[in-house]
C-alpha cells in the first residue's frame, strides 16, 4: 500500500504549494496562490491554530495540497476549532488515496470542519466521512429591488457607529475581516445588535456580496430592506445567500439548488457563519 504522509504548509514550503495549487487550479496563476497563501499565513496566529493546510506526499512525491484554514469561535465553554476545507487536489495518479488523506485531515476532534466548494468526487467523499449537508444552493436578491422594502425598526450601521455596542469578539472579528476586504456593518432590531460580514463578488461585470456573516438567515429575509439600502450606498447590486429549499425564498430574482456546501461537527444555532473562509481569503465567492 502507497505511503501517504503530510507535512504542514508553512513559510519555508510555499513555494511548494504554489505549484500544487496552480497544477490542481490552472485557472488562477501562481500570483493568485502566493498571495491567497500569505494572506492566510498573516492573519493565522501560531499559538492557538494549527496549520493553513497540508502538502501531501506519496513515496518521495509531492502529490496533493489541501488547505486548512483556521479559526476559532467564542462558545459557552470557551473556543471552538473551526477549519475551513479549500482547494484539495490530487494528481490523478494517487487520486485514489483522496478519501485516505481526507478522513486524516479531518480526524481532529472538537473542531467543526466546513468544506464550501466541493466539486463532485469530494461531495462524495464528504458524504462517507460523516459531513451534513450545509446549504443546498443560493438566493439571489436585487438590491435596488428589496431596498424599496419599508416597515420595521431595523436599521444597519457602519462599524464605527457600532463599536461601543458590539462585543469584543464581534469587534475583532468585524476588524480583521475589514481589513481583507470585506464590507462589514451591524444590524440593529430592537435592542439586539449582530455583525453583518459581506465579502465582494461580480457575476457579469455586476458589483454584488455574498453573505458571510449573521446571526441568521431569517433575520436577513426579515429586515432585507435596511440592509439592502446599507449594502447600495456601498455600490453594490446583488447579495447572495447560501440557501436550502425550505429557506424564504421571497422577494428572491433567482435560486440556484446545484452548489451544495458541507458541515462536520457541532453547529448549536441557525447562525450564518463562514468568516474566515476561502472567500474571504481568496477572494471565490
Amino acid at each position: 500500500m502507497a505511503s501517504l504522509d503530510l507535512r504542514p504548509i508553512d513559510d519555508s514550503n510555499v513555494d511548494v504549494a504554489t505549484s500544487i495549487l496552480v497544477r490542481g487550479f490552472p485557472e488562477r496563476d501562481d500570483a493568485f496562490w502566493r498571495a491567497g497563501l500569505q494572506r492566510i499565513l498573516t492573519m493565522r496566529d501560531a499559538a492557538r491554530h494549527p496549520p493553513i493546510g497540508y502538502l501531501m506526499t506519496v513515496g518521495n512525491d509531492d502529490a496533493g495540497v489541501v488547505l486548512t484554514i483556521p479559526s476559532q469561535r467564542p462558545d459557552a465553554t470557551g473556543m471552538t476549532d473551526v477549519i475551513h476545507l479549500a482547494a484539495w487536489y490530487m494528481d490523478e495518479p494517487h487520486r485514489w488515496l483522496a478519501a485516505r488523506m481526507m478522513k486524516k485531515v479531518v480526524a481532529t476532534a472538537n473542531t467543526v470542519f466546513f468544506d464550501l466548494t466541493p466539486n463532485p468526487a469530494a461531495q462524495v467523499i464528504n458524504r462517507r466521512l460523516g459531513f451534513d449537508l450545509l446549504d443546498e444552493g443560493f438566493l439571489i436578491y436585487l438590491l435596488p429591488l428589496t431596498a424599496m422594502r419599508f416597515g420595521g425598526s431595523a436599521t444597519v450601521l457602519s462599524f464605527e457607529h457600532a463599536y461601543d455596542e458590539l462585543t469584543a469578539d464581534d469587534r475583532h472579528l468585524l476588524a480583521q475581516h475589514r481589513a481583507l476586504g470585506c464590507i462589514v456593518g451591524a444590524l440593529r432590531t430592537g435592542g439586539q445588535v449582530s455583525p453583518l460580514i459581506f465579502t465582494p463578488m461580480q457575476r457579469r461585470g455586476v458589483p454584488g456580496v455574498r453573505l458571510i456573516r449573521a446571526a441568521s438567515k431569517q433575520l436577513v429575509t426579515d429586515n432585507l430592506g435596511a440592509i439592502s439600502r446599507f449594502l447600495l450606498r456601498q455600490k453594490v447590486l446583488f447579495l447572495r445567500m447560501d440557501a436550502t429549499r425550505k429557506d424564504s425564498a421571497a422577494g428572491s430574482f433567482a435560486a440556484r439548488w446545484t452548489e451544495p456546501t458541507f458541515i462536520k461537527g457541532p453547529r448549536g444555532s441557525a447562525e450564518v457563519d463562514l468568516a474566515y473562509s476561502e472567500f474571504v481569503f481568496l477572494g471565490t465567492a
